[in-house]
């Protein structure tokens, strides 16, 4: 995907592609699909125009040597440039990319069954061009214009080959003996160019598509796995981090520890303030929660105020009560409001391990609920921690219990 965007990019940025989207009208602009549509026509029609300006210089340069080749094929050539130059004013100003693609193609079409006609029917070179029109006609317009100009192509090297099988009518050979030579190395070589083009608008359409498409896929799965406030994980992407840290840590030997957080004091800023206050005030946290953990650790809103933030690695008191002291001091830091309101507030912890000696034990769900209970006791003193253990009984029961 990186790949892809940057050649996309490149790609928009290039100054071609900034003055034929200038030369779009606002309409077509607007809209993504017909922009891009259009802007592969602009394209075809700007290269197929100056290909023809191109052999239009080869066969005046080919005059002398070959009289009736310049006679009969710059009327045609001219006649392509002037049915190019009408599709785009289409393009313009009726903004229809289908109207406009299909009228680009009859130029070319007509040019080669008349050209074919005078240079000897079923047998002449002219016809490869026929080529053409079926292969841009289902990159300009549509897939029923694209079946319908194949359709037409087909029936009309039937119709070359049965005039020729049965004799109905002699086409003309008005292109001496000499001529032909030329006319199979130009012909074929003007097919293979306008092939080209189409086979590169294409890929350059597809990968744009591919681009865009990817992007689309990452934003939605983000959206789905993401608090839309904050940008933390949600509930459901927690559940998945938890159960693939557990496993990790089973896999890896080495702790884990899961805090739980629930803010104090964030209820009467909501109900006095306001929900947007209250927004600012998550967001606000949110950011700094981000900050103080690695990116190999957890951080995830759970559902209102409440939050939880999966320490991977760490199991161990000492090593987990300078995290949380960060945690508290981060979280009462006052927060500045867009009104210019300083408001504040605190927060409960409630810590628990995955130690090495529980790890068959201890899934997702367990760990999550001991967490819970822990910070339910902080709440009561609040700015506060409380870690999760087990207390063995003397009938060799565990007993839940915090300190």
């Amino acid at each position: 995907m990186p790949n892809s965007l940057h050649s996309n990019s490149i790609f928009e940025s290039h100054i071609v592609y900034q003055w034929l989207m200038a030369g779009l009208p606002d309409e077509l602009k607007q809209d993504p699909n017909r922009r891009n549509d259009a802007v592969v026509l602009s394209f075809i029609l700007l290269c197929n125009f100056i290909a023809c300006l191109i052999f239009s210089a080869i066969l005046y340069v080919s005059f002398d040597s070959s009289p009736l080749i310049f006679e009969y094929g710059i009327p045609i050539i001219l006649a392509c440039i002037v049915n190019y130059i009408i599709s785009a004013l289409i393009l313009v100003y009726v903004k229809s990319v289908i109207i406009a693609g299909n009228i680009s193609l009859i130029g070319p079409y007509l040019s080669s069954v008349i050209g074919g006609w005078l240079t000897g029917g079923v047998f002449s070179p002219m016809l490869y061009l026929l080529i053409v029109p079926p292969v841009f006609a289902f990159m300009l317009t549509n897939v029923r214009s694209g079946v319908a100009w194949f359709a037409l192509t087909i029936s009309t090297f039937t119709g070359f080959w049965i005039v020729d099988r049965f004799g109905i009518y002699e086409p003309l050979f008005m292109i001496t003996v000499d001529d032909y030579p030329f006319m199979q190395f130009i012909l074929p070589v003007t097919t293979c160019f306008m092939l080209m083009v189409a086979v590169l608008i294409y890929e350059i359409n597809s990968m744009k598509l591919k681009a865009l498409l990817s992007q689309e896929k990452n934003v939605l799965a983000f959206k789905a796995a993401h608090d839309p406030l904050t940008g933390l994980a949600n509930r459901e992407e927690f559940n998945t981090k938890i159960n693939i840290a557990i496993a990790s840590a089973r896999r890896s030997d080495y702790p884990l520890s899961l805090v739980y957080m629930d803010l104090d004091g964030f209820k009467p800023i909501n109900d006095k303030m306001g929900h947007h206050a209250g927004d600012q005030v998550l967001t606000a946290i949110s950011t700094r929660l981000k900050r103080l953990v690695r990116g190999t650790d957890t951080v995830a809103r759970l559902g209102g105020d409440e939050f939880a933030i999966i320490l991977q690695g760490v199991g161990a008191k000492e090593f987990v009560e300078p995290i949380l002291q960060k945690v508290l001091d981060n979280v009462s830091a006052e927060v500045v409001l867009e009104d210019g309101t300083s408001v504040s507030v605190s927060a409960s912890l409630g810590v628990s391990f995955l130690e090495l000696q529980s790890k068959g034990v201890i899934d997702g769900d367990t760990l999550c609920k001991q967490a819970d209970s822990a910070m339910y006791l902080a709440k009561n003193e609040k700015n506060t921690w409380r870690f999760f253990e087990q207390v063995v009984a003397p009938d060799n029961t565990e007993i839940p219990a915090t300190t």
